[in-house]
């Protein structure tokens, strides 16, 4: 099921064999950055899918972590919760999809949210 889920989520950026069973995948997608995908999948445990974009700064390193600190904050109720930080001189956000929200349109969901936070 969450294998299927993740071949759905590739046929829908245009990927028809998105497997992650072989450790983490990382993708240059143009115009949205590096999207690098690692599945947590124990025996025993509930799947977990990590997601991380990273691109480039268009502002200066402090306004741009003001902006995702505050969009993080729990008041402002998003969808998703996220990390940030600074990686070789650019920024990252990830968030981490449990097994119960591992759909394909969900992923999607998700990179479009990043994306969004990595766009203002």
């Amino acid at each position: 099921m969450v294998y299927d889920e993740i071949q759905e989520f590739g046929r829908r950026i245009g990927l028809s064999n998105l497997d992650l069973s072989g450790g983490p995948v990382t993708l240059d997608i143009e115009e949205i950055g590096r999207l690098t995908m690692t599945l947590k999948n124990e025996p025993g445990e509930e799947a977990e899918l990590t997601l991380m974009l990273v691109r480039n700064f268009t502002q200066e390193p402090e306004k741009v972590f003001r902006r995702l600190l505050a969009e993080a904050d729990w008041r402002s109720n998003p969808p998703y919760t996220i990390q940030t930080g600074e990686l070789d001189e650019r920024v990252f956000v990830l968030t981490r999809l449990p097994e119960s929200r591992l759909r394909g349109a969900e992923i999607e969901n998700a990179l479009r949210y990043l994306s969004a936070l990595l766009s203002n």
